[in-house]
C-alpha cells in the first residue's frame, strides 16, 4: 500500500465511522495523562491507541511516509472503534474489567460519616492486581487477527500472532492474558474465520473500507 492508498483508507475508515479522527498521540492531553498513569509501559509514546473515535498516532507524518505496512495498524486501531461503535460505554467497561472493580473501594469512604464496617470496601483494592483480562484480551485478538489478516493477504507480508500475543501477556495489556499459547491460537482461529467470511460484520466494515481503498 502506497502513501495515496494510505490516505484514501484513512478517508473510507471515516467515512464508515463519521467522527474519526487520527491524532498525533503526545499533543493529546489525554495522552499525555495517560502517560503518567501507564508508568509500567515504558514504549507507550511507540505504540497506537483506538478509542473514543480516535486513533492516536505517534509522529503521525513520519510514520506515514516511512512505514508501508501501517494499513495494518489502522486496520487493528479501527476494528476497536468498529467495536465500541454504538456502545462505547459497554467497551470500556468490559476492556478495563476487572480492574476496574477497584474503584468500588471508594466505598469505604462511607466510613467518616457512619460505621467502620464500611472501611471492609477496601478489600476491592485487590482487583488493581494484574488478574487475567478476558474481554480485554478477547477484544485484541480480533484486532491483532484483522491486523494479520491485512499483512498475509493484502499486503503479501507474513503475520505474526507469537508477537501479538506476547504483548498481551506483558505490560503493555498490564498481562490481560496469562496463557499466551491460548491467547495466540485464538488469533489465528479468528484470522481464519475473517479469510473464510465467516467473522461477524463489526470486522467486516473495516476491512470493506480497506478494500474500497486498494480499488
Amino acid at each position: 500500500m502506497n502513501y495515496d492508498q494510505l490516505q484514501k483508507f484513512k478517508a473510507e475508515l471515516q467515512k464508515e465511522f463519521p467522527g474519526l479522527q487520527f491524532v498525533e498521540k503526545l499533543t493529546d492531553p489525554l495522552m499525555r495523562f495517560l502517560k503518567v498513569i501507564l508508568f509500567f509501559v515504558p514504549d507507550f509514546d511507540r505504540v497506537y491507541n483506538g478509542f473514543f473515535g480516535k486513533i492516536y498516532v505517534p509522529r503521525l507524518v513520519v510514520v506515514e511516509k516511512d512505514r508501508p505496512d501501517i494499513s495494518q495498524v489502522y486496520a487493528h486501531e479501527a476494528v476497536h472503534i468498529s467495536d465500541a461503535h454504538g456502545r462505547q460505554f459497554l467497551f470500556s467497561l468490559q476492556y478495563v474489567f476487572p480492574q476496574i472493580l477497584a474503584v468500588l473501594a471508594l466505598l469505604s469512604l462511607g466510613a467518616i460519616w457512619g460505621s467502620s464496617l464500611w472501611l471492609w470496601n477496601l478489600g476491592w483494592l485487590v482487583f488493581l492486581a494484574p488478574w487475567p483480562a478476558p474481554w480485554r484480551v478477547e477484544y485484541e485478538a480480533r484486532a491483532y487477527a484483522v491486523g494479520d489478516f491485512v499483512l498475509l493477504c493484502k499486503l503479501g507480508l507474513s503475520p505474526y500472532p507469537e508477537w501479538s500475543s506476547a504483548k498481551l501477556a506483558g505490560s503493555l495489556y498490564y498481562w490481560a492474558s496469562w496463557n499466551q499459547k491460548a491467547t495466540e491460537r485464538r488469533i489465528i482461529v479468528l484470522r481464519n474465520l475473517i479469510a473464510s467470511g465467516q467473522a461477524d460484520q463489526r470486522i467486516y466494515r473495516v476491512l470493506n473500507a480497506l478494500d474500497r481503498a486498494l480499488s
